[in-house]
């Protein structure tokens, strides 16, 4: 696959989203060091890193997910951390875009992996936009709604459904 670098302005995009977030709801904590080379680092580095929870919260939302997951109810970390009211959709969307930038910007070929990846890395949605969607999401799951992410960009008019429709075929294809 293609490594499909970002450019100029979609840094700027990410780089002026965290900024707003920092701005509007400022980190908690002490950040935490964060390693150079940050393309596989989880979500709860970045969290830690950029000082919106701390470790010990981190290590209660982990345990939490294991045994949701122990009982077939699996549950994404991010939407834990939402629930729990440790950060809030904005910091969860945000955090989700800076992890893509850097991913991205990895010398190792990024291989997107979810939806909303796999359109960034396609040049068919900015991250700003899928950051927003994921936002709104996050916030419909904490009202008991569970809407995909590929359902609410196309509603939003952010994508075609076509576009949905190839990448899913696709990845159905590669995992069959």
């Amino acid at each position: 696959m293609a490594n499909f670098g970002p450019t100029a302005d979609v840094f700027a995009s990410v780089a002026h989203m965290l900024a707003e977030t920092k701005r509007v709801e400022p980190p908690r904590h002490r950040a935490w060091a964060m390693p150079a080379e940050r393309a596989k680092m989880p979500l709860g580095s970045y969290l830690l890193g950029h000082g919106y929870i701390r470790p010990n919260e981190l290590v209660q939302a982990l345990t939490l997910q294991q045994q949701m997951a122990s009982e077939e109810r699996c549950m994404l970390l991010g939407d834990i951390m939402v629930a729990r009211g440790l950060i809030s959709p904005q910091i969860l969307a945000t955090m989700l875009a800076v992890q893509l930038m850097d991913r991205l910007v990895d010398p190792t070929p990024f291989k997107p992996v979810r939806l909303g990846e796999h359109l960034v890395a396609r040049h068919l949605i900015k991250p700003r936009h899928l950051a927003g969607v994921l936002q709104l999401q996050a916030w419909l799951r904490t009202q008991g709604q569970a809407v995909l992410v590929g359902q609410l960009l196309v509603q939003q008019n952010l994508v075609q459904p076509q576009h949905i429709e190839e990448i899913v075929s696709v990845r159905s294809s590669l995992s069959s």
